[in-house]
């Protein structure tokens, strides 16, 4: 037998948009539902048409009665006159034309929802359409409440899913897992887990699901009915293989546990579970912490504003006065754990804060003349370093010669803080007394205990437990992103100054060793450190293993700042040949050490 016409019952429609109903309760009036039966039975008689004849006649009756019905509904209030026009201009039968809006009730006579809604909707950041602002209006008028400008346009698809299901109806989607964890999909986790159930969820990283693709993706079953079981998930991030069926590779890996809350979507191993309880039970977070992170300074100009040491000597030359304003800057590649290689790049930090008057720098200001066009507000005439005028063509709000970010933050450059890249392959955390202003690719810490703090940041725990339970999780490879709403979930113990003078006293053996390129020295200071928060996290095991630092490194030798780098190197060298050798107390208890499970699981060793 033949297929029977199907054309009906496949749609080119704008999903995100309904139909612009007036009542709650619709088609009430009996003409219109006597209309819509008649409709329904012609587009019946379509499908299980044989000829040309009969589906040509089918056609023309589905046309006319859709004029009339539309006359109906805007005869009975049921929509607005250019609403009932769009539902008697939408043609089923035309799969080439796209519908402006999407109403399972209208388009297949569907009351209640539907069974299932499947889909792979677009991934497209929602300030993408910050131009075309009735896209944004249309989307504004569905009242989506995951519908966020910093967002995603899948979130807005997920919402649209639910309400097109029926009670009972089960949604799945493969889309992209960056709502686990970004700070937009805040609201979006709270959407899943208060309206339905989540059955299973599949994290598949950055697996190759999607050929020539870069997006992390992740597979969710979601039911609209709120019930008591179980949600089944598995990290696939690193086991994918395309050669195997996904049910033999969901078998191999065995189920992760769900770990979700509103700040983020985890999906780890059982084991994986207990250190992020054990972490969580010791530390404070960040954000609960009396210190401040700032983001790095976005010149709209690098070009312009970030010199290099030979320009920042002319400058200076010609005008001394030049000096006041030109800083020593980093950019994330430059920050290394512990150390800073300073580039010999200067910033010219003209921040609108400052109200400076650039004729009171006269050889900078004829510097950034030069740069012309690319410096001032569109249309606005000025005069270039040849003395000639010109219109300029950048949109900016801030005067010509000053910097994009306002930056009313600048004195905490000059204080002694944490610097740190964004984006890394490990982590890389500075502690900075040169004041070295940040790049917009570097965040810095200011405030309290903050050479503990780079100690506890730079240590392999909870380097782990920030990649695994709280990183955003959406760059490929191996690089993880430190942003700033990440990073102030990470929980640190908070010690008595007593107690953290050793991990501070390393601190400074380490920035003086790295200063020095005794990378022999600096390695073996940071695995001490390690060796010392693990058990600050893990204080039970490590007793019951023998094998506790703390109690042999309370009383490490301490610099004083007016010694000569001579007398340091000697302390240097003396604990380093005591810590080192096999026999001592520290190397015995950090040889032992790494037979504990949680350690061998942080540190890639089961």
């Amino acid at each position: 037998r033949p297929l029977p016409n199907l054309e009906t019952k496949f749609v080119a429609a704008n999903t995100l948009i309904g139909l612009e109903k007036e009542q709650a309760n619709l088609f009430t009036n009996p003409n219109i539902e006597k209309k819509k039966t008649e409709l329904k039975k012609v587009r019946h008689d379509y499908f299980e048409a044989r000829t040309p004849k009969r589906k040509e006649n089918c056609r023309i009756k589905d046309k006319q009665m859709r004029d009339e019905l539309a006359e109906l509904l805007i005869q009975n209030h049921d929509f607005q006159p250019a609403t009932a026009k769009k539902i008697a201009a939408w043609d089923p039968y035309d799969q080439n034309a796209s519908s402006p809006f999407f109403d399972p009730e209208w388009m297949f006579g569907i009351k209640g929802g539907f069974d299932v809604v499947i889909g792979n909707p677009p991934y497209v950041q929602i300030q993408n359409f910050s131009g075309m602002q009735q896209q944004q209006k249309d989307w504004e008028k569905q009242k989506y409440e995951t519908y966020a400008k910093t967002g995603d346009v899948y979130c807005l698809f997920y919402e649209r899913g639910y309400r097109l299901l029926k009670d009972g109806g089960v949604l799945a989607f493969i889309t992209s897992n960056k709502w686990m964890r970004a700070n937009y999909g805040r609201v979006m986790r709270n959407f899943f887990t208060g309206n339905g159930t989540i059955l299973q969820l599949i994290d598949f990283g950055d697996s190759p699901i999607f050929e020539n693709a870069t997006t992390y993706t992740n597979v969710l079953v979601w039911k609209k009915d709120k019930q008591e079981v179980k949600t089944r998930v598995w990290d696939l991030s690193k086991a994918y293989a395309s050669d195997v069926s996904l049910d033999d590779l969901l078998v191999q890996q065995g189920e992760c546990e769900p770990l979700f809350n509103e700040n983020s979507f985890v999906v780890v191993k059982s084991e994986q579970t207990a250190i992020k309880k054990r972490i969580e039970e010791i530390g404070v977070p960040l954000k609960d912490w009396n210190i401040s992170i700032y983001r790095g300074i976005l010149t709209g100009l690098n070009e312009a504003f970030i010199i290099d040491g030979k320009k920042k000597d002319e400058l200076i030359a010609k005008d001394p006065k030049s000096a006041e304003i030109i800083k020593p800057i980093l950019r994330g590649r430059d920050i290394k754990r512990y150390k800073a290689a300073f580039a010999d790049l200067w910033l010219v930090a003209t921040f609108p804060t400052l109200n400076l008057k650039i004729e009171d720098y006269p050889a900078i200001k004829k510097y950034l003349q030069g740069f012309g066009r690319k410096l001032y507000q569109t249309g606005e005439e000025f005069i270039d370093a040849n003395g000639e005028k010109q219109k300029a063509r950048k949109a900016t709000s801030n005067k010509w010669f000053e910097v994009q970010d306002t930056i009313a933050y600048y004195p905490e450059f000059e204080k002694e803080k944490i610097l740190y890249a964004e984006i890394v392959f490990d982590s890389a955390f500075h502690y900075d007394t040169n004041s070295f202003y940040p790049e917009a690719t570097t965040f810095i810490v200011t405030g309290e205990r903050l050479k503990y703090l780079t100690a506890l940041l730079n240590s392999k725990l909870l380097t782990y437990a920030f990649r695994t339970f709280y990183a955003g999780g959406d760059l490929r490879g191996n690089t993880f992103r430190y942003k700033k709403v990440f990073i102030e979930l990470l929980p640190v113990p908070k010690l008595s100054p007593e107690s953290q003078t050793p991990f501070e006293t390393l601190v400074n053996y380490i920035l003086f060793c790295k200063e020095r390129n005794l990378e022999q020295e600096s390695g073996l200071f940071e695995l001490v450190i390690d060796g010392m928060v693990y058990e600050l996290y893990f204080p039970g095991e490590i007793k019951a293993a023998d094998c506790e630092v703390l109690k042999h490194i309370a009383k490490l030798p301490e610099f004083k700042d007016d010694w000569s780098d001579g007398k340091k190197l000697a302390v240097i060298e003396k604990v380093y040949k005591e810590l080192s050798d096999s026999k001592h107390p520290v190397s015995v208890a950090m040889a032992k050490m790494q037979e504990i499970a949680e350690i061998k699981l942080i540190e890639g060793k089961r």
